[in-house]
């Protein structure tokens, strides 16, 4: 047996996704369909694999559940939430400007809004996330875990006529930290202050770059607000920026970003036992 699958890839500021729907078409997805749709040799190649299909809710406009590339649907994450919000416009699925998408893995709804062409903005209720000033060999550095990630949050530096970077003392002192305390999946946020907003440095446990998320955007927003009371905030990534903002004494967080399409494509999805 055999389906093929249409689906719309997305480059959300450095993070690629592919998103497809169980609403127009019908196929089985499993972890190792995902997996080696993941491989971007043979397969498609995504960071993020996103499904949407009906709500189970009249409360909701549809349901997503993201999977990463080795088909496993982690921590909830927001910029796979905006691209649900693309392709359903996209795809004629629905006119609404204004939708309610849920999260049917982490129980989370947010409120999508899509704004002039490629740009979207997402409204959600995000508790205050705790975080924890810490030292380690003369790295003072705090800790934080939101959606189920934990992140490594430090100011770093800039040195006339460099870009930003972090020196090789420090980089030692980050993978001496990673390996005494566990934390071989934490990611490593390092912020540099400048006049309109944060730059932020992306690195995962082993210092490998990453692109800033959505969710990176959030644990900074929430560490940034506990120091200096702000309203809105510009984070500036690798590949673009956020704009985050709330109310003041609000748990409700707005986070506008742009969003690229890549390309709409099928897939021919064969079944090992067909």
């Amino acid at each position: 047996m055999q389906h093929i699958i249409r689906f719309l890839k997305m480059h959300v500021l450095g993070q690629d996704c592919v998103v497809s729907d169980r609403l127009q078409q019908s196929f089985f997805l499993d972890s190792v369909i995902i997996r080696n749709l993941a491989q971007r040799r043979s397969g498609i190649g995504f960071d993020r694999f996103v499904l949407i299909e009906s709500p189970l809710s009249p409360h909701s406009d549809f349901v997503f559940c993201s999977y990463n590339s080795q088909g496993i649907a982690p921590g909830f994450c927001l910029n796979s939430a905006r691209t649900v919000m693309h392709y359903v416009h996209d795809a004629g699925l629905i006119k609404k400007k204004t939708l309610e998408i849920y999260d049917s893995v982490n129980k989370i709804s947010v409120t999508a809004d899509r704004l002039v062409g490629s740009v979207s903005r997402l409204n959600i209720s995000v508790e205050k996330a705790p975080y924890l000033k810490k030292s380690f060999s003369g790295l003072d550095y705090f800790e934080m875990s939101l959606y189920g990630q934990t992140y490594l949050l430090l100011h770093g530096y800039r040195e006339m006529g460099k870009s930003n970077a972090i020196d090789d003392e420090m980089k030692k002192k980050i993978r001496a930290l990673v390996a005494m305390e566990a934390f071989s999946s934490a990611i490593v946020l390092v912020i540099y202050e400048e006049n309109e907003g944060l730059r932020i440095d992306c690195f995962d446990s082993h210092l490998g770059r990453l692109p800033l998320t959505a969710n990176m955007a959030v644990a900074v927003y929430r560490y940034h607000t506990e120091k200096k009371v702000t309203t809105m905030l510009r984070l500036y990534g690798p590949y673009g920026y956020f704009i985050v903002s709330s109310p003041p004494d609000s748990m409700t967080l707005t986070i506008t970003a742009p969003i690229a399409r890549v390309y709409q494509g099928e897939f021919l999805l064969k079944y090992a036992n067909s």
